[in-house]
């Protein structure tokens, strides 16, 4: 089994999550613009906290032995990797924004570190979440070569502050209702927490393909995802993670302030046009689209929860 010692070492890391179509792709993909930042601009990972991920084999090989599910959930956690590494996964593939062999190269030394005789062993927390740590160190490291190749490629290092140190920057937007097990994955993580007016959200669910098939059914979708932040944000409170909130409509209307506020929060160098393009109107368009029947049904069931983000029920965003 690899030891910490031959890993690279783990940078700092900011997890950005939110509740889905609130923004988390614009920030994510204007942070990852920032010369003290890598990420994988419009990839999300999905292998932490996401159905068959990291927390997922936490709870079988970890918590919940059994030789028959710790074989299924390494298979399912296997095919997840390779719709990843493929492209099969509804956005770009990994092999798109690193080599291929790679990608298979880190994960396979992370199941083989899981392994005895090549079948899933009992695992105990602290291995089991070093070897999730060495995965992520070798993911950002990944992330942290691309950027370098990019920027040589471009020219963009030319007159720009020295960026030897840099943040490992990764979104899926539902990552955050996990932090109990990313706190443990990644100590001292970041975590950014991007939200939009809770009906606005409903609306654009429904426009979604893969959304959910009626307003009613999207606000409870809405709904449901924020009682679970609340337990997420209370967990973060409890144990001082260093958590970040920003509204995507403070974001549009204030770009620059906004940018130099997270920017000394993160302790990245100023970039004032780091959030250039945000579009106010278009967050806000649902308004004018959305019928009175639509919009008592959104105020209905979701201005409780409006008011509890700070938005004003009479004037969204």
């Amino acid at each position: 089994m690899p030891s910490d010692e031959t890993s690279p070492p783990l940078p700092p890391v900011l997890f950005i999550g939110g509740p889905g179509r609130s923004g988390t792709s614009f920030v994510a993909d204007r942070l990852a613009h920032h010369p003290e930042v890598a990420a994988f601009p419009g990839i999300e990972l999905k292998i932490f906290s996401e159905r068959n991920g990291l927390q997922d084999i936490l709870h079988v090989l970890v918590e919940s032995y059994s030789p028959n599910r710790a074989a299924t959930v390494v298979r399912q956690f296997s095919q997840l990797v390779n719709a990843l590494v493929e492209g099969r996964h509804g956005q770009p593939a990994l092999s798109a924004v690193a080599p291929e062999a790679a990608w298979r190269a880190i994960f396979h030394e992370f199941l083989e570190a899981l392994q005895e005789a090549g079948h899933p062993r009992l695992q105990g927390e602290a291995e089991f979440l070093a070897a999730c740590r060495r995965l992520l160190a070798r993911i950002a490291a990944l992330a942290g070569a691309a950027r370098e190749k990019s920027r040589a490629a471009t020219g963009s290092t030319s007159g720009e502050a020295p960026t030897a140190t840099w943040i490992f920057v990764e979104k899926t937007p539902h990552n955050l209702l996990a932090l109990p097990f990313l706190s443990r994955l990644a100590p001292g993580a970041s975590y950014l927490h991007v939200m939009r007016d809770p009906r606005a959200i409903a609306w654009s669910l429904t426009t979604m393909r893969w959304g959910p098939d009626s307003l009613e059914t999207a606000a409870a979708w809405v709904a449901n995802y924020c009682r679970a932040w609340t337990r997420a944000e209370a967990f973060a409170a409890e144990r001082g993670l260093r958590l970040f909130r920003v509204h995507i409509e403070d974001l549009a209307a204030a770009p620059r302030t906004v940018a130099r506020t997270l920017s000394e929060s993160l302790g990245l160098g100023r970039k004032e046009d780091l959030f250039a393009g945000a579009n106010a109107e278009l967050l806000n368009r649902w308004c004018t689209r959305a019928g009175p029947a639509e919009r008592s049904l959104l105020d209905a069931r979701l201005g409780g929860w409006v008011h509890h983000f700070g938005y004003d029920p009479e004037r969204p965003g």
